[in-house]
């Protein structure tokens, strides 16, 4: 079963041929409910615009069910039925959902269309008829940037799936150019689903580096932070975590890049934990981190890339 994006009063909603599946409301997802349908000669009528009072309800619980679930993630499981392979970097809008495999159908994002323009971008290449992970805010390697200069912004192209370096019909900045290199070249994406120009996300700090140590605090949220130019060690510490923070990490010197949690709180990847105080680090290039507290104690390496040690 597949449902295809349509708008009810000005509001986007996912739809099927046949009505809703599933609907959101108290108690969680539910199916869809006959009595609440009208009733035309003994039968149910199961027009998903039937405007009965019941079906008015559980929509407009399903659209905010979608809309939460898409604003309030940074990551999203998605699935590519385009006819072709995305590349990694292909930039991409939500066109759909299969129930099937619970995945949002994604179709490359073009900035001639203004109901197309970019909402996420791929980390990986992901096969026609696969599933995989779509970001909004990622640090993307194995690019073609030689076309640029590092710091370079970037912006969503006419030609769909694709970044250029000036801007399209409907102008969308999606990140700038973090190293030049023909094969192995780097970008940073910062999107929100938004038309914005470099000015607005300027302010969004989306890359600080340190080529010494630095205390990270709560208003840094959803920073990117690296070891740029450094001749040793850089040691960043965390603030005491708080449910939500998040931090992104790139090692760009061949130093260590260590990140260390505050007094009293630890930091997990995968099955290994560091003690209290503890610290995760790396001193390969290119090697990527994202950090999120889940708690007032605990943090957790939600993504990565490399050869990342902890103290455990």
């Amino acid at each position: 079963m597949i449902l295809t994006p349509t708008r009810l009063k000005g509001r986007s909603m996912m739809m099927s041929g046949c009505g809703p599946l599933m609907m959101s409301g108290q108690g969680g997802i539910r199916h869809h409910n006959d009595a609440g349908d009208s009733m035309s000669g003994g039968v149910y009528s199961h027009d998903p615009l039937e405007k009965s009072a019941t079906e008015d309800d559980e929509w407009a619980s399903w659209i905010m069910f979608v809309q939460e679930m898409l604003g309030a993630s940074d990551v999203v499981p998605v699935r590519n039925e385009t006819g072709g392979e995305l590349a990694a970097g292909t930039l991409v809008y939500v066109s759909g959902w299969d129930n099937d495999t619970a995945r949002f159908l994604i179709t490359e994002a073009q900035a001639d269309d203004p109901q197309k323009l970019a909402e996420f971008v791929l980390e990986a290449s992901i096969g026609d008829d696969e599933n995989g992970l779509a970001f909004k805010q990622h640090l993307v390697t194995g690019l073609d940037t030689s076309a640029y200069s590092k710091g370079d912004w970037i912006y969503l192209s006419d030609t769909p799936g694709e970044f250029a370096a000036s801007e399209g019909t409907f102008p969308m900045a999606v990140g700038r150019v973090e190293y030049v290199d023909a094969t192995a070249g780097r970008a940073a994406f910062a999107l929100n689903g938004l038309v914005f120009r470099p000015s607005l996300l300027a302010a969004m700090r989306v890359t600080q580096m340190h080529e010494c140590g630095a205390a990270l605090t709560s208003e840094h949220t959803h920073s990117c932070h690296t070891n740029e130019n450094a001749t040793g060690e850089v040691e960043v510490t965390l603030p005491t975590a708080v449910a939500g923070l998040t931090f992104e990490f790139v090692v760009q010197a061949a130093q260590s890049l260590k990140i260390v949690a505050n007094t009293g709180d630890t930091i997990r990847r995968t099955v290994s934990v560091s003690g209290s105080g503890g610290y995760i680090r790396s001193s390969t290039v290119g090697d990527y981190l994202r950090l999120r507290a889940i708690n007032s104690t605990e943090w957790v390496a939600v993504a990565e890339y490399g050869s990342w040690t902890i103290d455990s």
